[in-house]
C-alpha cells in the first residue's frame, strides 16, 4: 500500500514539476531571463501558491454546508444555509489533501532553492 502511494505521489510530483519547469523556462525565454533564474522563480511561485492552498484547505473547520439539490433555495444567496458537522472521513480527506499539496509545495520550493543562481548553496 505504501509503495503504491509513493508511486502515485511521485507521478503527481513529476506532472506538477514538469509543467512548472516547462512553463518557467518558456516564460523565461520569452522575457529574456537566464534559464536557472527563470526555473527558480517559477518553482518559487508555484511552490508558494501550493503552500498557501494547503493552508486554506487544511483549515476548513468541522462544519460543512448542506448541499441538498431537492431543497433549492428560491432566493439564491440570500436564503439561510444549513450546516452539518463534517464526518470523520471528510476531516481525514481534508487533512490528507492539505498534506499532499503542502508537500508538493515544499519540494518545489527546495527545487527552486537548488536552481537559484543568485545564491549558491556551495
Amino acid at each position: 500500500m505504501l509503495l503504491t502511494a509513493a508511486r502515485r505521489f511521485l507521478a503527481l510530483l513529476a506532472v506538477v514539476g514538469s509543467v512548472t519547469v516547462l512553463g518557467s523556462l518558456t516564460l523565461g525565454a520569452l522575457a529574456g531571463a537566464p534559464q536557472r533564474r527563470a526555473l527558480a522563480l517559477g518553482c518559487y511561485l508555484v511552490g508558494s501558491f501550493l503552500l498557501l492552498a494547503a493552508f486554506f484547505l487544511g483549515t476548513k473547520g468541522v462544519l460543512r454546508a448542506e448541499s441538498d439539490p431537492v431543497k433549492s433555495r428560491p432566493l439564491g444567496f440570500m436564503a439561510a444555509r444549513r450546516v452539518r458537522p463534517a464526518s470523520p472521513a471528510e476531516q481525514r480527506e481534508s487533512i490528507g489533501i492539505s498534506t499532499l499539496i503542502g508537500t508538493l509545495g515544499v519540494v518545489l520550493l527546495l527545487v527552486g532553492i537548488a536552481a537559484d543562481s543568485e545564491n549558491e548553496l556551495v
